[in-house]
């Protein structure tokens, strides 16, 4: 199989909207498919090629999500799934955390307890940060290029943001809720329980968006030097 042949193989995924991780995947089906067909049918590219194609067609058929954005049935169930096991571990992660604050409330004072929280939501909602700095060129690469979708978890960092936004609204009223929300968790009030859902809420929006950040830089870094190898346009 030839470059131009490739090519035209490229340009069709291309026209499905397929994020380029999930596109040379699919390309690479296509191709070893092709060639398959080439070699042990005695088929020409042309019939190779639409067989091929028909093969995927269910797959490649175009579908919508909530937000009417389009895309196909196969990145849609991938992106699913993708999703639904992010959401378990932001769960996960967001009541372990809660536990420990849990211990923690039961384990000092109101006033210090007042002290400390503040200082445990700042170093874990500054985590992303870092690790958005750390990795600024990948970050850099996807708003320089906004036509290209790296990979499904684009743009899902977005939660991160609107934690950290909450988080500085929120500033000037931390001593105010961590008395609060502390006195909610040892039980001597329930009038915390609006802090402490404000602080659950937060808590979640942030570490699901930090999980897609963390998967998107991962598979970014991957698909970045996999571009830079091929010599066909994206």
């Amino acid at each position: 199989m030839n470059e131009f042949q490739i090519l035209d193989i490229r340009n069709y995924l291309l026209s499905k909207n397929l994020p380029v991780d999930l596109l040379m995947e699919v390309e690479d089906h296509f191709v070893a498919h092709v060639n398959d067909l080439c070699q042990t049918k005695a088929m020409c590219f042309g019939d190779a090629f639409a067989k091929v194609k028909e093969f995927w067609k269910e797959d490649l058929t175009e579908s919508y999500y909530y937000n009417g954005k389009s895309t196909t049935q196969f990145v849609k169930e991938i992106k699913t799934r993708q999703l639904n096991k992010i959401l378990l571990s932001s769960f996960i992660a967001t009541a372990s955390l809660v536990f420990l604050l849990y211990l923690l409330a039961f384990s000092v004072s109101n006033e210090i307890f007042t002290e400390v929280l503040p200082c445990i939501i700042i170093i874990y909602l500054s985590i992303a940060g870092m690790h958005y700095l750390i990795n600024f060129n990948v970050f850099r690469f996807s708003k320089n290029n906004p036509k290209i979708r790296l990979n499904i978890y684009q743009n899902g960092n977005i939660l991160v943001f609107l934690a950290g936004f909450a988080t500085i609204v929120l500033g000037n009223t931390y001593n105010a809720l961590s008395e609060e929300i502390h006195n909610f968790l040892t039980g001597n009030s329930s009038v915390g329980f609006a802090s402490f859902l404000i602080l659950l809420i937060t808590i979640w929006f942030y570490t699901f968006g930090f999980l897609m950040q963390m998967r998107f830089v991962k598979s970014a870094k991957k698909t970045m030097k996999m571009m830079k190898f091929s010599k066909l346009p994206f």
